[in-house]
């Protein structure tokens, strides 16, 4: 499980500094903030989803953030566990790439 929390948190960081562009440019009134809380859910999510145990500090910030967890859990990829590890990170870039298209 370590790996696909490594691919996770990179994918976030690297989401974090796109998100930081598309601020200015693609994603008129979120802030880096909101960027960023809204990007960390969906991975903690994920994570989740894949069967990763969450830490307490990580599961204290879902519960924090409560409303963006409900509309993330909508948008997540809907794929099986099954497909391993891989595809959800793989599944869950598409999904980002797409959000960020629209």
């Amino acid at each position: 499980m370590q790996s696909e929390e490594t691919l996770a948190l990179c994918h976030l960081q690297a989401s974090q500094e796109q998100g930081r562009g598309m601020n200015r440019e693609g994603a008129p009134g979120k802030s880096p903030e909101e960027m960023y809380i809204q990007q960390k859910v969906r991975v903690l999510l994920m994570l989740r989803k894949m069967g990763s145990n969450l830490t307490p500090s990580e599961e204290a910030f879902l519960r924090t953030y409560a409303g963006v967890v409900n509309s993330q859990l909508s948008q997540l990829p809907q794929h099986s566990i099954d497909q391993g590890a891989e595809d959800g990170v793989m599944a869950f870039s598409r999904s980002e790439t797409e959000d960020r298209r629209q």
